[in-house]
């Protein structure tokens, strides 16, 4: 009789983690993904940054918002032996970055992408209450950090459970880059 509180929370804390499954044949671009009132994913080629699109929630205040530099990384997830494309990861985190600029919000539960061949860069907002600020410094030490555990143009995402991911992965049809990008058993390669 005990497991069924348990079980009740544990998956009501899996519902708060964003899973986000790339379409088969997504072409090169910047998007943003979310799902609809129905839970059905919306993946929308984006022009313009994040914070020119920004919603306000009664929940999400500037005091509740993620400020990533202010509270650390987490942890860094490797997908050792997984060797990227140099250009194709080049473009997809140069997109990225220019694509959030300077001043980006990302609502709770949504996320932004960029592919480029063979990679997928991205940031993921797991958070169901609070927006994620990620500016072009943010993606830019998120790399950094997952360039100096997972090693140069290894797959690799940096984050904290139920919170955000950020990272850089090989694109394939049916990828749920949110969900993976923190499953790795590997900090470092």
């Amino acid at each position: 009789m005990h497991h069924v509180p348990l079980l009740g929370f544990s998956l009501a804390l899996l519902s708060t983690v964003s899973a986000f499954v790339l379409p088969a044949n997504q072409a090169d671009g910047f998007y943003q993904v979310r799902r609809s009132a129905s839970g059905s994913e919306i993946h929308e080629s984006v022009k313009t940054a994040p914070s020119d699109r920004r919603t306000t929630t009664s929940s999400s205040s500037s005091a509740e918002t993620h400020q990533l530099a202010k509270r650390g990384w987490g942890h860094t997830y490797c997908g050792c032996g997984i060797e990227l494309s140099h250009d194709d990861t080049d473009a997809a985190v140069a997109d990225l970055k220019a694509q959030l600029g300077d001043r980006s919000y990302i609502n709770p539960g949504e996320a932004y992408y960029s592919v480029r061949g063979g990679v997928v860069a991205f940031v993921c907002n797991d958070d169901g209450n609070a927006p994620l600020k990620a500016w072009t410094d943010v993606v830019t030490q998120a790399a950094q950090q997952v360039t100096d555990s997972c090693g140069l143009y290894i797959a690799g995402s940096t984050g904290a459970n139920f919170e955000f991911s950020i990272g850089y992965m090989q694109n394939s049809d049916g990828l749920d880059f949110c969900g993976s990008a923190l499953s790795s058993g590997a900090g470092s390669c």
